[in-house]
């Protein structure tokens, strides 16, 4: 409204305050304080929502942290974290100050209320002892009886109820001791432990109990293992049937002792109630006075000294707990800056990790030669990367390539895989389609020719070929499906290729109706055993074993199954088959080519048939400038 005063809304009901003052609103008072340093415009609006009590008492509970900052819980710490740190600090500092008083007024009001009850109770007890003191001196006044008969009378009643908790006592320890001896002399009962705590413990019976305890104890403890017959055992049970005896004399003596005092005390006691049956009805009946007169004065003189103690303790209370420090801003708990940002590198970095595992969790695909080694005990050949020429024919006279150097690599790790029988013979197969194993038998071969071997490539893939497009005839010519039905001769069908007057071929023919029949014809193997005197490897490509069984009837008639598996191509089931086919010895000598590797890492390593694994060969790169340039070269190799 101005500078002093203020309008509340609340629907259609409003109120005009003061600023400082009360105001009575439909929930009760309200007083709103404005600060000194701030100017509000006249038609300036707040937002003010108001809580009740309970909930923000809650509300605040929930907030607190208590914390024993001591093993026996002696100190507590208490927090509180709130956006505003001052409304914390007040928050806790009013809660010591409201419990400190609180547990005050709690002990205080305890006490008084223990003085109220002696407070009335001394006042009734003082007026019945009273009326008792009266009826005394009324009654001894009445019957004229002297004070010495009442002193008499009470002394007699003193001793008469002496004697009678003598003689109760003396019965007990009777009781007890025919329930021992019992236990000693009843054999159907066997060896029992007697018990210390039945006040038994005389000077000459204690010790006796104690050994025969321990006898019975170890007796029982060697039952437990072996029988009653065991030495051992025999040995304790001669020692207890000794000490019985010994132990039932006490116990008489002691039995005797006991009687001959219960004797004496009941001829002590009969004489006492002599001497009370002397004494007039007027005496006796002043003595039940005088006994009540006592209990009341003993009451009486037990509330007064409580009443003292009570009230000695009502001076000095003081509070139970003790703040030691008052409530201070320990800083700044959230967001902490640092902390997010530490979460926030380690859940990324879980999540990265995670989600290459998950990658290799799913996935099926062959990535690496480790993955290899672990599905098959197959041996490598040799590795080679991903070409970037689109040309099916890669290597090439003189170069110095890394595609060139890896196919060399191959080259010399063949040497190591041949044998006596069917020497220099090789099935270049693969799992499935299109992993590259015709690629691989087009330049293998076209390696072998260039380091002077004559060398035959022979396409035996009678259902998908494509040996002779790689070699670039555009034409099939007469091959090997109409050799194998006799329509064509060795000399028909061997033909030289032009990319080296050392390498031939052997196309596939026209593509039969049943080329595995055709390939269990015994020409086939004629044809091989021929051309091994006129050549000096021969390379065959066939289709794919994971697919069809036509590279396995070459068993008996090649020197080794070299198996090609592609780069995030070849699924992990098929290398599996390749193991299976490998224990089962379907097929014989295998290795495996891993081709179409990424390129950024090294590869290529050797082995050595019979040797183990041989000669490793690694690059970094090699890269040809062109005709006429100096080619660069990044060489590194190790020995593996």
């Amino acid at each position: 409204l101005d500078a002093n005063r203020y309008r509340l809304l609340k629907g259609e009901q409003q109120w005009d305050c003061t600023f400082g003052d009360t105001c009575l609103l439909d929930i009760g008072l309200i007083a709103i304080e404005k600060r000194k340093d701030i100017v509000l415009e006249t038609d300036y609006q707040f937002l003010l929502s108001l809580s009740n009590t309970s909930s923000v008492a809650e509300g605040l509970s929930r907030r607190l942290d208590f914390e024993e900052i001591t093993t026996r819980g002696s100190i507590l710490q208490i927090g509180m974290q709130d956006a505003i740190p001052q409304k914390a600090i007040d928050v806790i500092n009013k809660l010591f100050e409201v419990y400190e008083r609180t547990s005050l007024q709690e002990k205080i009001q305890s006490f008084q209320n223990t003085l109220d009850f002696i407070d009335e109770r001394l006042e009734s007890l003082a007026q019945e002892l009273s009326e008792v003191e009266q009826s005394v001196e009324r009654f001894r006044n009445a019957q004229d009886i002297p004070l010495d008969i009442a002193t008499k009378v009470g002394e007699s009643a003193g001793l008469a109820q002496s004697y009678q908790q003598q003689l109760e006592n003396i019965e007990i320890q009777l009781n007890v001791l025919q329930i021992v001896q019992r236990s000693l002399t009843d054999l159907e009962l066997g060896y029992r432990l007697i018990p210390l705590n039945l006040g038994l413990n005389t000077e000459r019976l204690a010790p006796l109990i104690e050994q025969y305890n321990e006898l019975v104890t170890q007796r029982n403890r060697l039952l437990t293992n072996v029988t009653v017959k065991h030495p051992s055992v025999e040995a304790l049970t001669q020692q207890l049937d000794d000490l019985q005896p010994v132990l039932l004399t006490s116990l008489n003596n002691l039995v005797r002792d006991l009687k001959l005092q219960k004797t004496q005390l009941a001829q002590a006691d009969n004489l006492n109630n002599r001497a009370l049956r002397t004494i007039p009805r007027k005496e006796r009946e002043l003595l039940e006075i005088s006994r009540q007169q006592q209990i009341k004065e003993g009451l009486f003189l037990f509330l007064l000294q409580k009443r003292e103690e009570v009230a000695l303790s009502l001076v000095g209370t003081a509070a139970s707990s003790k703040v030691l420090d008052p409530a201070y801003l320990r800083g700044k708990v959230s967001p902490q800056g640092n902390s997010i940002y530490s979460r926030t590198v380690a859940i990324s970095l879980l999540l990265f990790i995670g989600l290459i595992v998950l990658k290799e969790l799913l996935s099926d695909k062959i990535e690496s030669e480790e993955e290899l080694k672990k599905l098959t005990a197959i041996p490598m050949l040799g590795s080679l990367p991903k070409s970037k020429s689109e040309d099916k024919i890669v290597v090439k006279e003189g170069s110095r390539s890394s595609m060139n150097e890896m196919f060399r690599l191959l080259r010399t790790n063949l040497n190591f895989i041949t044998s006596e029988t069917n020497k220099n013979t090789f099935v270049i197969t693969s799992t499935i389609s299109g992993e590259g194993k015709t690629y691989i038998t087009a330049n293998l071969g076209l390696t072998l020719a260039l380091s002077g071997k004559k060398t035959l490539l022979i396409a035996l893939d009678l259902r998908k070929p494509k040996l002779t497009k790689y070699l670039g005839v555009e034409e099939e010519p007469i091959g090997m499906s109409q050799y194998l039905i006799g329509q064509a001769t060795a000399q028909d069908i061997i033909l030289q290729t032009a990319l080296h007057e050392k390498l031939y071929f052997i196309g596939t023919g026209p593509i039969p109706p049943n080329p595995t029949e055709l390939m269990m014809k015994p020409q086939l193997a004629q044809l091989l055993e021929d051309c091994r005197t006129s050549f000096d490897y021969i390379l065959i490509d066939t289709s794919p074993v994971g697919l069809v069984t036509d590279a396995l009837l070459l068993k008996e008639i090649v020197s080794s199954y070299i198996t090609v598996i592609r780069y995030k191509y070849t699924k992990k089931g098929g290398v599996k088959l390749l193991e299976e086919l490998r224990k089962t010895g379907k097929i014989i000598s295998p290795v495996m080519i891993l081709n179409g590797v990424a390129s950024g890492g090294g590869y290529g390593y050797g082995y050595g048939y019979g040797y183990g694994y041989g000669y490793g060969y690694g690059y970094g790169y090699y890269e040809e400038e062109g005709k006429g340039k100096k080619r660069k070269r990044n060489l590194k190799s190790n020995d593996q």
